[in-house]
């Protein structure tokens, strides 16, 4: 287990998403991971590749930090839905 951790950590997340659905669609991915309140955009920053550590470490931070606080703004706009009486749907949540 820990070795399959350390080899897809050293992975751009989009690249690890891509190897486990080759199986299907990207659109199959696409709508998955929105019904998972995943934002796309910010786990596809990758961009890591030929950085020194330092600045890997940096640009995961902030990429992470991106990725979290977009998904905690899809997570409110889902409950908020919610307690307003709506019918959930990935394509409302994630409409701006």
């Amino acid at each position: 287990m820990d070795r399959t951790n350390i080899s897809i950590g050293k992975k751009d997340p989009l690249d690890y998403m891509k190897e486990r659905y080759e199986w299907t669609s990207e659109e199959i991915v696409r709508e998955r991971l929105q019904s998972h309140l995943i934002p796309i955009r910010e786990l596809a920053n990758g961009g890591y590749e030929g950085l020194s550590d330092e600045l890997k470490a940096e640009k995961l931070k902030n990429d992470f930090d991106a990725f979290i606080h977009r998904r905690a703004e899809l997570v409110m706009r889902a409950a908020r839905l919610l307690v307003e009486g709506h019918q959930l749907s990935a394509a409302e949540i994630f409409r701006e």
